[in-house]
């Protein structure tokens, strides 16, 4: 879809976390102390079964997120979600970036500096939420799936290109939800991004999802 301190390094920031992505629900961090249990086979089996129905129910999405860097620092915005391969986060007014994913790229904005970033979306672990059919196992590596704090969390991995990062997703189990996803990027470092008060399936404009380039022809397009 898809792992920094602010200014200076945001872009720096950013863009690692979302080579290795994070997200999730503020209300579902996990609880102090909490420790994880890896599930048995047959559970586990039963258990991603169910996350990729769900996400497979995913259409589309809109969310306020809050978003936790590695360093601490926290951000806040907006993200908007269309399957398959769209995606939008627009950050705080005073954090100059804008991110898109366009179908084929995802593609990076400082607003400051105009520079533009793209990154082929698919080598990026935010793709395992935009595939059209998800579908955890066959191209994507299942790593771990736990339960933790009354939640279940599957760690995956794209099969293709494994030193990109990967992405833990924790759920909800009554009601099944998405609450957090969390990126370990290519240099060992995590971000998170929780989702606030999501809207589901909702009628979203191609135009979120276009990214226009301010200078084209400029160096480093």
């Amino acid at each position: 879809m898809i792992a920094f301190p602010l200014r200076g390094s945001i872009r720096h920031r950013l863009l690692s976390g979302l080579r290795g992505l994070a997200a999730a629900f503020l209300l579902a961090l996990l609880p102090l102390g909490a420790s994880a249990t890896p599930l048995p086979p047959a559970e586990a089996g039963a258990v991603v079964a169910r996350i990729e129905a769900y996400l497979n129910g995913i259409r589309s999405m809109k969310a306020s997120f809050i978003q936790v860097s590695p360093d601490g620092s926290v951000v806040n915005g907006e993200f908007y979600l269309r399957r398959p391969g769209k995606a939008r986060f627009e950050y705080q007014p005073d954090v100059p970036i804008l991110v898109v994913a366009d179908g084929l790229w995802l593609i990076f904005y400082d607003k400051e500096v105009e520079q533009v970033t793209r990154l082929p979306l698919f080598s990026t672990p935010i793709s395992v939420l935009l595939r059209d059919e998800v579908s955890l196992g066959d191209s994507i590596r299942i790593e771990a799936v736990e339960r933790v704090g009354g939640l279940v969390s599957v760690r995956v991995r794209d099969s293709g290109s494994p030193e990109e990062g990967a992405l833990t997703l924790i759920f909800s189990e009554e009601p099944m939800a998405l609450r957090k996803w969390i990126a370990l990027d290519p240099q060992g470092y995590e971000t998170q991004v929780t989702l606030v008060n999501p809207v589901y399936n909702l009628d979203l404009p191609a135009k979120l999802f276009v990214f226009q380039d301010p200078a084209p022809s400029g160096p480093g397009r």
